[in-house]
């Protein structure tokens, strides 16, 4: 296999959700890599997530369609971050009233991907946890509380 960043075997999490969005476009997805963390608009498909990163035990059919999608993000992609540029990502879980997001910050730029509050989607929980482990596995301590600040790594 080639050794892009985009490699699938690279591919550490991936979450596609009608629930997140960034600005006013709702239906929004991620894909995290080893080496790139890439943002899109959600495909026209049923919402999906997957956490394939250290201490996953996914089936070869999950993986396969977890590839499947990034690939799909990577092609129609709004934004594409290395790494080694991600200074900080603030990550804030969806409460019952309140919203998410993750703040990605770079020296240069700063994206932003919310999520809708729990009353209406109930699955944010789990969809906020594998975001947050994705994140974790890639940066490690560069994943930090919303609100504190405190990377979240050293808590695990």
């Amino acid at each position: 296999m080639s050794s892009s960043p985009e490699n699938p075997t690279e591919l550490v999490g991936v979450v596609s959700r009608e629930s997140l969005y960034r600005g006013d476009r709702r239906g929004y997805a991620l894909a995290i890599t080893k080496r790139a963390i890439i943002g899109a608009k959600k495909p026209d498909s049923p919402d999906f997530e997957a956490y394939l990163g250290p201490g996953s035990s996914p089936t070869d059919s999950l993986r396969r369609d977890a590839e499947t999608l990034a690939a799909s993000l990577i092609k129609s992609k709004d934004f594409r971050v290395p790494v080694g540029a991600v200074g900080q990502v603030l990550f804030r879980a969806p409460s019952l009233f309140e919203g998410g997001y993750f703040i990605i910050k770079t020296p240069f730029d700063v994206f932003r991907v919310d999520t809708s509050v729990l009353y209406v989607d109930a699955d944010l929980v789990r969809t906020s946890k594998i975001l947050a482990e994705s994140f974790a596995a890639v940066l490690g301590w560069r994943l930090c509380d919303g609100r504190t600040g405190e990377p979240l790594a050293a808590a695990r």
